[in-house]
């Protein structure tokens, strides 16, 4: 069993996180992955400025998420429900991300019946035509019954998909994800 030890730095996102403050959280999220990827002075993460996150803490960050959302949130909960939908695990397609922004509560199809299942819908229709609303960040579900894999939220199909890709390369290399525990510095 691994332990991985969580500091300091970490300690605002679980207090939102313990009080079910996604919101908050979610924002915490996005300034802790600034301030470690070095781009606090840009105000935005890109594909190249993710390489410098250490992999520790882009683990801790999914740990600290799925444990206080029962599996829910989270970016390895976004990695299954993305590998769910790609036929090739490195699909990083704008459709695919278009699907993806969909299940998760980013996207909603203009052309979505009330009461309708995702599974009956002529979903290549959908996502050829591309005519939906993509959710401002104020309309999103902020509770725990917002879809599976809601948080955290991405700001583009680049890092998305930068952050999956990195994910399952630290867990391939690591062969026991689930043996993890978190112990508090604090």
């Amino acid at each position: 069993m691994s332990e991985i030890v969580v500091d300091r730095k970490y300690k605002r996102l679980c207090e939102f996180l313990n009080d079910r403050d996604f919101k908050n959280a979610d924002r915490e999220t996005h300034r802790i992955l600034l301030q470690e990827c070095h781009a606090v002075h840009r105000g935005w993460l890109d594909k190249i400025s993710l390489f410098y996150i250490a992999d520790i803490d882009l683990v801790i960050i999914d740990r600290l998420w799925e444990n206080h959302s029962r599996k829910r949130f989270g970016l390895s909960t976004q990695t299954k429900i993305f590998k769910g939908i790609a036929s090739n695990h490195t699909d990083y397609s704008d459709e695919k991300y278009l699907h993806f922004s969909m299940l998760v509560g980013w996207w909603i199809p203009d052309e979505y019946p009330v009461g309708e299942s995702l599974f009956s819908l002529n979903l290549s229709k959908l996502l050829d035509d591309e005519r939906g609303v993509w959710l401002e960040y104020s309309d999103l579900n902020f509770s725990i019954n917002a879809p599976k894999g809601h948080f955290p939220v991405a700001q583009d199909s680049e890092v998305l998909f930068s952050l999956i890709s990195k994910l399952e390369k630290i867990y391939y290399l690591q062969q026991n994800t689930t043996q993890i525990t978190l112990k508090y510095l604090f």
